[in-house]
Parts: C-alpha cells; structure tokens; sequence
C-alpha cells in the first residue's frame, strides 16, 4: 500500500511539473474569478494573466480573444488597454489579434502569475453565458508563447471565462434522498 502512495504521489508531481502555461481572462486583481456579472452599461476591468510552472524565460506572447456568441462583439467592447511596466511592446488588438513581448524576459521557472494587461471594458446588451475565450492567434492553432533565449514557440492553454453566468437552483435535499435515487 505505501508502495502504491508513494508511486501516484510521484505520478501526480511529474504530471503537475509538466503542466503547460495558461492564459486566461479574469475578473479580479488577484486571479481568482472566472465569472462575473458586471452592471449594466457601467464600465469594469478584465485582467489578462498568464501562469507559468517549469517553463523558462518568457520572451511574447499572442493570443486572439474570442466571443463565440457574438463573433461580432456587439455586446462586449474594450474601451482600452493598460500594460505594465515589463511589457515593452504590442502589436495589435485583443479581438483581431495580439503579440506581447517583454523585456526583461519573465522568469517563468518557478509557478508565477504575471498580469499581461488590463482592458477597460462594457457589456451593452448583457447576454447570460456569454464566455469570452482566450483562442489562438490567427493562423496558429493555439495561444503561442515563445521562450528565451532560444526564441521557441510552445502552444499555450487557453482558458474561458464567463459573463453574466446563469445559475441553476437546486432544492436543498438530505444525503438519504440522494442514496435513494441510486436504489
């Protein structure tokens, strides 16, 4: 039995040391929320991160953000988008397309969260479920990241985050009630 514990803990670190970067849209400062429900017609912030676990230097990135309900974007607009100090250049926008690059390179080696900019954004017509997806840059077939110094592309994980989410209610039911459904 210790046997097996100690051989899925060492499955378990391998596969987690081995986990891709992601890039996703969240809806606080600290990286925690993937949904909102912003007011409507008021203006909010949508922060871009991208996580990083055993990686290396981060020289750019590109990503191309997606509405597939409203390829359009009629109803989400980004009024305008704010960097950090570290990123020293972009080229591009967010929904035709977007490559960042950094100098200094980011330190991706060790697990870091690093803010890739703010966009200053408003939902007119607010839709529920409306998901906006960090999507590959066009022509690739995921988000790319590019390593320094040996300029590498590496695809990237791009994740979904959800405005104006619908939630279901559930009745509150007893653990025997469940059991029962099961018999």
């Amino acid at each position: 039995m210790r046997t097996l514990l100690v051989a899925a803990a060492i499955l378990l670190a391998a596969s987690s040391a081995f986990a891709a970067p992601t890039l996703g849209v969240y809806f606080a400062p600290s990286h925690d929320v993937m949904d909102y429900s912003p007011p409507p017609e008021s203006f909010f912030d949508v922060y871009l991160f991208v996580y990083t676990s055993d990686f290396g230097f981060i020289y750019s990135l590109y990503y191309q953000l997606q509405t597939p309900l409203d390829p359009g974007h009629f109803h989400f607009v980004i009024a305008g988008v704010t960097y950090p100090s570290y990123v020293s250049a972009a080229t591009g926008d967010p929904f035709s397309g977007q490559g960042i690059g950094f100098w200094p390179p980011l330190n991706g080696s060790s697990p870091a969260w690093y803010l890739i900019c703010t966009y200053e954004a408003m939902q007119e017509d607010p839709l529920e479920d409306y998901p906006l997806v960090v999507g590959p840059y066009p022509g690739n077939g995921q988000p790319v990241l590019v390593e320094f110094p040996s300029m590498a592309a590496y695809d990237i994980t791009g994740l979904t985050s959800i405005l104006n989410p619908s939630l279901v209610g559930t009745p509150p039911t007893s653990w025997g009630a469940i059991k029962s459904l099961y018999r």
